[in-house]
Formats: structure tokens, sequence, C-alpha cells
């Protein structure tokens, strides 16, 4: 058990050593850490694309392998045009979302004024379908910035977990100190 507990607490030093400087990246240099993740993500669809090629290679049922071939080429199309044209991916899904945001809000502010002739309804109703046409508005003439939001947001919780991490380190690392100092005796048992 205390073999156990050993290797927990490198662990610990190591996860946190870890969160602290990818959340650092993630928080200083979020241009790079954006294309960088769409990158890793196109090398993981390609890699599967690929394992689904070898896969549907062996001997199996037609339909079935059909299915998996189509599957292992999208899969691979989506790597390759990740990993070659991340930035442009990533504001294309931006405005995507700021599209789909934009129509959200006019949705609910229709559906705000058709409501307010039958009825008085509250105004926060009013104030979040204006919020959510404003960020989807700001997504469609800054397309980059969703995916630096979410890089903010994915490195703060990065370098609060790797906070936690050497916080838990350094108190685990004391406790063993302070136990280390006792003298234990072992006492004598009989087997029942």
């Amino acid at each position: 058990m205390k073999h156990f507990h050993l290797v927990q607490h490198r662990r610990n030093l190591l996860r946190g050593i870890l969160g602290l400087v990818f959340g650092g990246v993630m928080l200083f240099v979020p241009g790079i850490t954006a294309k960088l993740i769409l990158i890793c993500l196109g090398a993981i669809f390609l890699l599967i694309g690929l394992s689904g090629l070898v896969i549907t290679s062996k001997k199996m049922s037609t339909p079935f392998r059909s299915f998996l071939h189509t599957e292992s080429f999208i899969s691979m199309l989506i790597g390759l045009l990740l990993v070659l044209f991340p930035v442009q991916l990533t504001e294309l899904f931006s405005i995507i979302v700021g599209i789909g945001f934009l129509l959200m809000g006019i949705r609910q502010m229709v559906s705000y004024f058709q409501t307010a002739k039958y009825m008085a309804p509250s105004k926060i109703y009013l104030v979040t379908a204006i919020l959510v046409f404003g960020i989807g508005l700001y997504l469609l003439l800054i397309p980059t910035a969703l995916m630096r939001g979410v890089v903010f947001i994915v490195g703060l919780v990065l370098m609060v977990y790797g906070i936690n991490e050497l916080l838990l380190y350094f108190q685990v690392n004391r406790t063993y100190k302070k136990r280390a100092n006792r003298n234990i005796d072992d006492v004598d048992f009989e087997e029942l």
C-alpha cells in the first residue's frame, strides 16, 4: 500500500507540473495551441481511418465491409483537412456557430414580441435573445474568437488543476515526513 501511495505521490507532482505547463501555454500562446489541438485531432482521425482500412482488409461480410471502407475514407478525409487547414477550419466552425446563435437570437426576439401581444413576458427573455444575437454577430465578425475562448477556458482549468495537484503533492509530502519521524512499535498478534 505504501508503494501505491508513493507512486501516486510522484504522479501528482508530474500531473501538477504538466497541468501548469500546458495551461500556461494555452493561456499565453492561444493561437499556436488552437492550431496544435486541431492538428492533433486530425491525426487522431487519420489513425482511426487507417485502422478502419486495416480492419476491413480482413475477411468480413460485404455490406459491413463497404460501410467500414466508407467510414474510414471519410475519417481520413476529415483528418487530412484538419491537419492541412487547421486555421481555416477553426474560422469556419466559428462562422457556423455564429450563424446558429444569430438565428437562435432572432427566433427568441420574434417569440418575445409575439408573446408580448397577448401577455407581458419577462424582460430577461428579451435580454437573453439580444445577448445570444450579439454573441452570434461577434462570432461572425471575429471568427477566431470562439476557439480563443475555448482555449482560454481549457488553459485556465489546466492551470487550476495543476495548482491543485501540486498542493496535494506538498500536503502528502509533509504528511509522510511527519509520519516518518514518529516511532511506531510493532505489536505481536495471534491468528484466530
